[in-house]
């Protein structure tokens, strides 16, 4: 999703104007008039509803029928209120997405009929097994599934999904789109599955680092500075955490959730890329290739090691540690910087104590930007080879519920994220733009449930200090190579 510093602002500051008239139950403001001599002009320029969409696109009350995920227990965040909300609520993201189901329903003149399935990973093999055994019966139950991003690929490599590409009105350069996601999957002029503005999940999947303004004040800490100075480096990180640390309890040691910590590091995977590395390209053909064996990984994996195994104030929280307790941890004020998803933010809004967000770190001060990724569990769309809908209205629903989350979802969240302190906090609007603009994609990450769980390379010498990354790559990357091969080769296969 492309967007800039000013425009972003200007989003964010529509949103809290659209927030306040939500949960008021208001109206929109009346344009503004303005006055030249003895001449009065309304400056309210007529937008078209849809961009993309032909005015007069209607479909005579069809019914398209979308599965989409819901949670089973793992208390997740992230596809909470995304899609089917049933009714206005009053909770500001809730009220946007029902209204933009409203929205595209009565322009399209269609029924929007949501079905639920457990979707989370823990419901990876039933939620495979009853979207395959459905289409492969031609039951043509579905017309869009939405599915979580990591085992999506699995559906795709069976030959389940439709061709992206084949679809009309679906305009893939828009901001609404996530054209750097939709550049680096599609492969061979195949794309079958896309996220953007049309998933909030795809923004909720950020991976940031939070940190706690009362520690930092506490300690004299300015987070925004130091990022804008290009001095947020993992030596940094480290030099910080070492600083704040506090045996708080006076046992000698150092125990999550009796002292404060500098750093509590969660997701792995955005490590990846913010060195400034990228795991895999495309060659001169076209096709993706292992960047893996760049000898910068051994240099911020060492320096990673050095941060979470050596600084006593810093610290890698298991990733099948309890949600709510890593959470509890930075919102009882015991530590200053949180590494993981945006979609935390909807956790730490009844803290305390104030946060603030800011990118990951970087290797050095020689790298010129601060580089995350999303993680793995956000949504993703596809259309099954079974759907017996038209074309048409296929592609129109996907552009027009991207369209309408853009223009009011999105929005609507980021308020939500900066605590509706829009006016008082525009260096947290600078750091989102600055982490947005920054998402960095990769084939191998995007496809690593079928191609040997690759996306996960980190997590073995980032969980275990004795574990070296050059080693580590060594050892698998034959396999990971073969399983590259047998995916670009089955692209020819596909439809």
């Amino acid at each position: 999703m492309k967007t800039d510093l000013k425009r972003l602002t200007a989003i964010l500051i529509l949103a809290g104007l659209s927030a306040s008239a939500i949960s008021c139950g208001g109206e929109a403001p009346a344009p503004v008039e303005s006055t030249s001599g003895s001449t009065t002009e309304t400056d309210a320029v007529t937008e078209k509803a849809f961009p993309s969409l032909p005015d007069d696109l209607k479909f005579g009350g069809e019914t398209i029928n979308v599965l989409i995920r819901e949670d089973s227990g793992s208390g997740s965040v992230l596809w909470k209120n995304e899609f089917d909300v049933g009714s206005q609520t009053g909770d500001v993201v809730s009220d946007a997405v029902w209204q933009r189901n409203q929205t595209v329903s009565e322009y399209l003149d269609i029924k929007i009929n949501y079905e639920k399935l457990p979707g989370a990973w823990s419901d990876k093999d039933s939620f495979l097994s009853t979207v395959r055994t459905s289409i492969m019966a031609s039951d043509s139950a579905w017309d869009v599934i939405g599915s979580y991003q990591y085992y999506t690929p699995t559906l795709v490599t069976e030959g389940l999904y439709k061709n992206l590409y084949d679809f009309p009105y679906i305009d893939y350069s828009a901001d609404w789109w996530s054209d750097d996601f939709i550049n680096t999957i599609a492969l061979k002029n195949k794309l079958y599955f896309i996220t953007g503005s049309i998933a909030l999940s795809s923004s909720r999947d950020m991976i940031v680092t939070f940190f706690n303004k009362k520690i930092a004040d506490e300690f004299s800490i300015d987070p925004y500075k130091i990022v804008k100075d290009g001095d947020w480096t993992i030596d940094k990180a480290n030099e910080l955490s070492s600083l704040v640390a506090g045996d708080l309890n006076g046992d000698g040691e150092m125990t999550l959730g009796d002292d404060r910590f500098g750093y509590m590091n969660y997701s792995v995977g955005e490590y990846l890329v913010s060195g400034g590395t990228k795991p895999s390209d495309r060659d001169a053909e076209g096709l993706p290739e292992y960047r893996l064996t760049d000898e910068r990984y051994v240099d911020v994996v060492t320096k990673l090691q050095s941060l979470l195994f050596d600084c006593k104030g810093a610290v890698s929280y298991p990733q099948s540690s309890a949600y709510e307790q890593r959470n509890n941890i930075f919102k009882n004020d015991q530590v200053l910087f949180f590494v993981t998803g945006l979609a935390q933010s909807d956790e730490f809004r009844d803290m305390n104590s104030d946060f603030g967000i800011i990118p990951i770190v970087k290797l050095d001060k020689k790298q010129e930007n601060y580089y995350t990724r999303l993680a793995d569990s956000y949504t993703v769309f596809g259309v099954p080879v079974d759907s017996g809908k038209d074309d048409k209205l296929v592609g129109a629903f996907l552009e027009a519920m991207a369209y309408e989350g853009y223009k009011t979802v999105s929005p609507a969240y980021y308020s939500t994220v900066l605590k509706d302190k829009i006016s008082r906090d525009t260096e947290s609007i600078e750091m989102l733009e600055m982490i947005q603009k920054n998402l960095v994609y990769t084939f191998d990450y995007l496809y690593s449930s079928v191609l040997g769980d690759v996306g996960s390379v980190m997590r073995a010498p980032l969980q275990d200090k004795s574990v070296g990354f050059a080693s580590y790559v060594a050892g698998k990357i034959k396999s990971w190579q073969a399983s590259l091969d047998k995916l670009v080769e089955k692209f020819d296969e596909l439809n």
